[in-house]
């Protein structure tokens, strides 16, 4: 790579970072975990404009025609959280509960003929969760939380012509979260409380 090709590059990446700053965030406090497919998310979400495999129902379902045989796909990725941090005041070390989440996805797609397909998926794109305990300093904030999503879909892509393909997909998102932390209470004379937040 010439000099002025790299310090082109460099420049344009420097300028959409400025641009856009959420270009660092990991999204949602970093419980966004979409990861649908490994293949396509190896191709960096480009794959929408390929969709030719049954990932195509949750990326692109108009890419559904180009699949000729039934065919399915199924994946699972396991991520396991970990942080920890020194507090200021004690000068303790705290580190969370480590836990392995799996994070499923399935996709088939069915030609009924060669203009329509039907494709079913499911999988999950947020969620994981945090455990710290009931002695860390961040007891009042949190010592345990857990937020798990599940999306259910359902496509159809018809070929009107050689060019152009319509589809519709239906999503059924389902989400349970549940969070405990302590209620300083100590104001009161007594120990700490706990609550409990569920939310289906």
């Amino acid at each position: 790579m010439h000099k002025n090709q790299r310090t082109r590059l460099i420049l344009s990446v420097l300028l959409t970072l400025a641009l856009n700053p959420k270009a660092f965030a990991a999204g949602s406090g970093g419980l966004r975990d979409e990861t649908p497919d490994a293949g396509a998310f190896g191709m960096g979400s480009a794959f929408v404009g390929d969709a030719s495999t049954p990932a195509a129902v949750y990326y692109n379902p108009a890419g559904m025609n180009q699949i000729k045989s039934l065919s399915i796909t199924a994946g699972d990725i396991a991520i396991a959280p970990q942080a920890s941090f020194k507090s200021a005041a004690t000068g303790n070390n705290y580190t969370n509960d480590r836990k392995i989440y799996n994070i499923p996805d399935f996709y088939a797609v069915a030609p009924v003929n060669n203009k329509l397909s039907l494709g079913v998926g499911a999988g999950s794109y947020w969620g994981l969760g945090d455990k710290w305990g009931g002695n860390s300093p961040l007891r009042y904030a949190t010592t345990a939380a857990t937020l798990v999503v599940q999306d259910y879909m359902l496509a159809a892509s018809y070929k009107v012509t050689d060019r152009w393909t319509v589809a519709v997909s239906l999503d059924n998102d389902w989400a349970v979260g549940n969070q405990t932390q302590k209620v300083n209470l100590s104001t009161y004379g007594l120990a700490d409380g706990t609550v409990q937040i569920k939310q289906n």
